[in-house]
């Protein structure tokens, strides 16, 4: 069910090796574990396995088809527990939960709702299922994580640290059902920990990891039979020339004096040494008052293990620890007992059946896998990704107060210009400025303003007033786009609640213009709110220069439904773009920022120039615009994927 050969993947700058030559097998319905300090590179394994990331070389196969060629069916059968939970904390578990059920493809309402009343009652969180999981504990969060791995009931779990953060009665849950799934379902399970009573309670087989590479594989019990037990020699007193002797018996090591009548050392064939010792303590006229043998453990295989200079990997083989069969010989320098091979320098290509299997064509994977990690088809994903933001959105204040808050003050803002300048009860100054400033013009400028009309001084200062009103708006978005798209993008990564995301079927096409629409949506509304206030103020000013319906008004109309949609589009695929090159939301928010503010800034007075001149000046603006957009999000397209994100991470 899960086969890795030779796996490697390197990162810049070095390269660095974090998995370097990983091999093993797990069969359907097993629970294997990999074992190994921070760092080992259990992490990097995982996102490999789960095609996430491409290995730089080696190859794998889970599920039946290899992640570096057909990494969509991969994730399309697989449930991952990433090291941090990565939850939506703005939702609630049963929306978080009916969410990850549609990306998987359960469409069907009432099965998602079976499906998500299952999880969250294996879980115990049954009765907290409306509640916003901000307010959740590290471990409540934790078994939110958990019940979203198992929602699509996939065939390959992997699963790291799955019990972090639990208390005892919500772990021994995991772990009975962890174990169901394995033995009674069939499923394959693979399980990152730390927690050695764990490994030893459900794995049945273990692969312990330093510095990316395999050093020991075996079951649990040929593991510890590796570590020396350590034996207690109780006698009536100590003798000098006890110790002589016992010095002289083979196969006991780190013999020390633990009390007047207590001798402590260490066997790893205790069935022959030990009669030898009681041999030696009578012969040196020692009254034997017992000898005990204490409980080996899987923790001090581990520990030393891990201590060992790290060799390189070879190719897993099955672990024959069942049939008893003897182990086949090692590379000099290592040693084996039963089943445990602990691995010796190997090369690890030198096996290319798995790779011709699978189908890879090199280190970086192949063009096929490049685009079928981006593109499943439709765009019922990023509408359901747009939603679920657009939700989180509103449930969270330093979000929803900007959007209000902003609009209404640049709508307030320009609507008081306009009571005071242009406002029938205020005497009409601006109307007096402006025909001045009209009346000082050259007959002839004023003829090349063919959108100017020049028989109605009233329609001038209408058609005036439209010009620098409408692209005074554009400001909105440009404003509100930053923050959200910033969170959306960025912000999401550094919660780490990108990676369940990325982990499933869904293409990163599908995601990248659901976090657009996510982010254009409520800024193009807080632009309509702004006009809203604006067009309050200028009712009140019984203008007649301002329209009395805005909407009636085909050019403000064109503005609010077309123009500032794709200014805020604008906005944010440079925020998109931006994502692919930096890793913070405060980075990520200011470069926006610089990049757009400045170009907005410049398209607001140069439409208003071109609207003198022609009445098609927004759609020109948008069609430039829009051209831009679409430049800008096909590049972020070609850059926004797994490998680029993941390895941002």
């Amino acid at each position: 069910m899960i086969r890795a050969l030779g796996l490697t993947r390197s990162f810049s700058p070095g390269p660095v090796r974090a998995v370097d030559g990983l091999s093993f097998e797990v069969e359907p319905g097993e629970i294997y574990g990999l074992l190994g300090p921070n760092g080992a590179g259990k992490t990097t394994a995982m996102r490999l396995l789960s095609a996430l990331l491409r290995p730089t070389s080696g190859s794998a196969v889970v599920a039946g088809f290899a992640v570096d060629s057909e990494p969509r069916e991969v994730r399309a059968r697989i449930g991952i527990l990433t090291e941090v939970p990565g939850l939506y904390l703005r939702l609630t578990p049963a929306e978080y939960l009916d969410f990850f059920a549609q990306v998987h493809g359960l469409r069907e309402a009432s099965a998602r709702g079976a499906r998500v009343e299952e999880m969250l009652r294996l879980v115990g969180l049954w009765d907290r299922r409306r509640s916003v999981m901000r307010t959740f504990s590290k471990g409540m969060q934790q078994r939110v994580a958990i019940a979203r791995t198992l929602v699509q009931d996939p065939q390959v779990l992997l699963f790291d640290e799955p019990t972090a953060a639990l208390d005892p009665e919500a772990a021994r849950s995991v772990r009975d059902y962890v174990r169901d799934l394995a033995a009674n379902r069939g499923r394959t399970v693979l399980l990152c920990t730390h927690n050695l009573f764990e490994a030893e309670q459900l794995c049945q087989r273990l692969s312990i990891i330093q510095s990316g590479r395999q050093v020991a594989e075996g079951t649990p019990a040929a593991l510890k039979a590796r570590v020396a037990t350590t034996c207690v020699l109780s006698v009536s007193e100590r003798l000098p020339l006890l110790l002589k002797r016992l010095e002289g018996v083979a196969g006991i090591e780190a013999i020390t004096l633990d009390g007047p009548g207590t001798i402590t050392y260490r066997t790893r064939n205790p069935a022959r040494a030990n009669p030898e010792v009681v041999r030696a303590a009578v012969s040196a006229g020692a009254d034997v008052l017992g000898l005990a043998e204490a409980a080996n453990s899987l923790e001090e295989f581990y520990l030393s293990a891990v201590a060992m200079p790290s060799a390189g990997a070879a190719p897993s083989r099955r672990d024959d620890d069942r049939s008893a069969a003897k182990p086949a010989p090692l590379a000099p320098g290592a040693q084996t007992a039963g089943s445990l091979r602990v691995r010796a320098k190997t090369d690890a290509s030198a096996d290319t059946t798995l790779v011709a299997r699978s189908g890879a064509r090199g280190p970086s994977g192949t063009r096929k896998a490049r685009t079928e990690a981006r593109d499943d088809g439709g765009l019922a994903g990023a509408r359901l990704i747009a939603v679920r933001e657009l939700r989180e959105t509103l449930r969270d204040p330093n979000l929803v107060l900007p959007l209000v808050l902003m609009p209404c003050l640049i709508g307030l803002l320009a609507g008081i210009s306009a009571f005071a300048s242009f406002g029938s009860g205020t005497g009409g100054v601006g109307t007096a400025v402006t025909n001045a400033a009209l009346d000082q013009l050259p007959t002839a400028a004023v003829e090349h303003l063919s959108n100017l009309p020049t028989s109605n001084r009233d329609a001038t200062l209408e058609t005036l007033l439209k010009a620098f009103s409408i692209p005074l708006f554009w400001v909105i978005p440009v404003a509100l786009t930053p923050a959200l798209a910033a969170d959306s993008f960025v912000g999401e990564r550094e919660r780490s609640s990108l990676e369940p995301l990325l982990a499933t079927p869904i293409g990163t096409s599908q995601v990248l213009l659901g976090k657009l629409g996510a982010s254009v949506v409520p800024a193009t509304v807080g632009t309509w709110l702004g006009v809203l206030v604006f067009w309050g103020m200028t009712l009140l000013s019984r203008s007649t220069l301002y329209p009395r319906l805005l909407l009636a008004d085909a050019d403000w109309l064109f503005s609010l439904l077309v123009v500032a949609p794709l200014v805020a589009l604008f906005t944010a695929s440079v925020a998109a773009l931006l994502s692919t090159r930096v890793s913070g939301y405060r980075v990520a928010y200011q470069l926006n920022g610089l990049i757009v503010l400045p170009v907005v800034l410049l398209l607001i007075p140069a439409t208003a120039f071109l609207f003198l001149f022609t009445g098609a000046a927004l759609g020109y603006v948008a069609v430039l615009v829009a051209l831009v957009d679409l430049a800008i999000i096909g590049w972020a397209m070609s850059l926004f994927d797994r490998e680029r994100l993941m390895s941002r991470h």
